[in-house]
């Protein structure tokens, strides 16, 4: 077992038994002995051989570029390998625009992009650093693969909500799920179901305490709003309040809420505003999180709104020109469209 371990993935299904002999004749019909088999099927377990004998062999693939393979044959050889050795790991996804890979062992969803951290370690493991002259064509090489054939799939930054089994996935920024009914909250693997969510490693993962007592949720909005002054208006501070908490209930629901209500916090300096809401994303979110301040160029709002699930802008109150435009987006749950990086026309859509 050691020595094939070196050499390929392994699917391992273990037998109560000392040989599949023994273990079949000992079910009454032919019926039993089938159904215990495809039950034992779903309960194999993966075993990967070392990342770097496979880099290894990679290597070998690559040195021969020019004695006697030409740089285009290394590329698609060492693409075709590493992409194989990846998808023998996992399975690789497809959203209409990226392609993900899931890790079965890792329970964890690694989108191909350069952009992308996770992807850049992954990569770098199989010897491909994020510089190298073969990274954009084994990127084309995943987005061709996925294309034709990988899973499709939507993949989530934070929470899910599926209407047809009434259940919030709520994500732990790490590599577990949080599977939220009605009834109870369950820990689950990520991919559970078939949601799944990437994770942003400047996020803070978080675990919930499932073993304390039940008990009244409590009134977080009340909490961050406890140092805030109302000005008088057509609503009392009480009802001030209740539409601050159901706004980030509603955070956890995004699939109920086609259109988005935008919070606005207005008043005057040193009243709370920017403390308030960079509390509650510190709450979701981490030490880490930080409010925005907008600049002129609107490239890096449309980063901050599409790439992070909650995104709050200091100033602004002042003029900018393209900022209503693209609340309008946000608020009817647009996407912003970009050009594909090395293609000469095609857009992409970033919800």
């Amino acid at each position: 077992m050691a020595a094939v371990r070196q050499l390929a993935n392994i699917d391992v299904m273990w037998l109560a038994a000392p040989s599949v002999a023994e273990w079949l004749n000992g079910f009454a019909d032919t019926d039993a002995a089938w159904d215990a088999v495809v039950s034992l099927f779903h309960k194999r377990q993966l075993l990967t051989r070392p990342i770097k004998n496979v880099r290894d062999e990679l290597d070998e693939i690559r040195k021969g570029e020019n004695r006697p393979l030409k740089k285009f044959e290394v590329d698609r050889r060492v693409s075709d390998e590493l992409l194989r050795d990846a998808q023998e790991r996992g399975v690789l996804y497809f959203d209409g625009q990226l392609p993900y890979l899931f890790l079965h062992d890792a329970r964890e969803v690694i989108p191909v992009d350069l952009d992308n951290d996770d992807w850049k370690v992954l990569a770098q493991k199989y010897g491909v650093a994020p510089k190298d002259a073969l990274m954009k064509p084994l990127i084309q090489a995943a987005y061709v693969e996925a294309l034709q054939r990988g899973r499709k799939a939507t993949v989530y930054p934070f929470a899910h909500y599926d209407r047809d089994r009434h259940t919030v996935y709520l994500f732990d920024l790490d590599r577990g799920v949080y599977k939220i009914t009605t009834s109870r909250v369950d820990r689950v693997p990520n991919g559970t179901d078939g949601h799944l969510f990437v994770r942003d490693r400047k996020w803070e993962p978080f675990e919930l305490q499932l073993n304390v007592p039940a008990s009244a949720p409590a009134n977080v909005a009340q909490r961050l709003l406890s140092a805030i002054n109302f000005a008088p208006s057509a609503l009392s501070r009480v009802e001030s309040t209740h539409l601050f908490n159901v706004y980030v209930l509603a955070m956890f629901f995004p699939e109920l809420f086609p259109t988005r209500p935008i919070l606005a916090m207005i008043g005057p300096k040193g009243s709370g505003k920017t403390s308030t809401l960079e509390l509650l994303g510190t709450l979701l979110f981490g030490s880490a999180f930080k409010v925005a301040d907008i600049t002129d160029d609107s490239r890096d709002f449309d980063a901050a709104l599409t790439t992070d699930f909650f995104v709050v802008c200091d100033n602004a109150d002042r003029e900018i020109k393209w900022l209503a435009d693209k609340l309008a987006i946000v608020a009817t749950g647009g996407a912003i469209k970009r050009r594909l990086y090395y293609t000469t026309n095609k857009l992409v859509e970033f919800p």
